[in-house]
């Protein structure tokens, strides 16, 4: 299973993005809630199956991005 982590606070996802564990992992920062949705249905698409986000989102935050990969991750 591959996972993700998107983090958000002054990060750029151009260059603020690391993988690990042979592409196993990957994590991405944001700086807004919009990024960090378009940033959601890449991982999704490119087979990560759990995201995880960081408390900055908060509950309003984290229901959006689950909105934009339709709960599939």
């Amino acid at each position: 299973m591959k996972f993700g982590f998107i983090i958000m606070g002054p990060f750029r996802p151009e260059t603020d993005r690391a993988v690990i564990a042979d592409g196993g992992a990957r994590i991405t920062g944001v700086s807004d809630i919009d990024q960090a949705c378009r940033e959601a249905v890449k991982m999704y698409e490119d087979g990560v199956e759990c995201i995880e986000l960081c408390g900055a989102f908060g509950e309003t935050g984290a229901r959006k991005v689950m909105e934009a990969v339709n709960g599939r991750a």
